[in-house]
């Protein structure tokens, strides 16, 4: 454990892990979590393509800019 870095910032609660997600340029995407990117220790999305089951990851700065639109919420489980 290193002194210098700063605490990580807290994962928030959106987006939402199973919620489905259409890029600006059509495709459609399933997250599967939010993560950290180890470099930078920023907040991210992991999410799978639906057309062709990649996974991928994005800043969650970016993710949610406005080049994604969410399609589908997950179903509440009460």
């Amino acid at each position: 454990m290193t002194a210098d870095r700063p605490p990580m910032p807290p994962l928030p609660s959106h987006p939402r892990p199973h919620s489905e997600w259409r890029h600006r340029k059509g495709g459609e995407y399933v997250v599967i979590m939010l993560a950290y990117i180890e470099a930078t220790r920023e907040p991210a999305v992991v999410y799978l393509s639906r057309a062709g089951g990649q996974a991928w990851v994005r800043p969650l700065g970016e993710f949610l800019d406005g080049r994604f639109t969410e399609i589908a919420s997950p179903a509440s489980h009460d």
